[in-house]
């Protein structure tokens, strides 16, 4: 009878270890999710030695132009529309990306066009954002 109780109380010793280990894998699985959602963009461009506003340019370009062609109210006018190679920057603070190119587009009526656009992203994973609309500069 006592050894009955004993190895009845050595597999629910063993349930629960499994059962804690489980959860504390969990856990640590979530945190480490939460951890990289949360961590800057700096820790991405840091990779990068300088080149991050030509990767990201790379990445989001066609992209972000298609956005902005999305929203233009002349979008109905563009023959053509090409973001310019080399006219990008990129600054950043905390999670929060900004990127700065110029497009070039052909109007019907208005000709060609040059205008430098401001595009605002949001961090959400690694080298991954979530981008806002356009703001133009001129």
């Amino acid at each position: 009878m006592a050894a009955e109780k004993e190895a009845g109380r050595k597999r629910l010793n063993k349930k629960h270890v499994v059962m804690i280990l489980s959860t504390l894998a969990i856990c640590v699985l979530i945190t480490g999710a939460v951890r990289i959602y949360t961590l800057p963009v700096d820790w991405d461009a840091g990779a990068c030695s300088g080149g991050y506003a030509t990767f990201v340019f790379d990445k989001y370009g066609e992209r972000l132009v298609q956005k902005y062609l999305d929203g233009s109210d002349r979008k109905d006018g563009i023959i053509s529309l090409e973001a310019v190679e080399g006219t990008q920057e990129a600054e950043w603070q905390d999670r929060t990306i900004y990127l700065h190119f110029d497009i070039t587009y052909h109007h019907n009526v208005e000709g060609t066009v040059t205008e430098s656009l401001t595009f605002t992203g949001h961090r959400i994973w690694f080298d991954t954002y979530k981008w806002g609309g356009a703001m133009i500069a001129g």
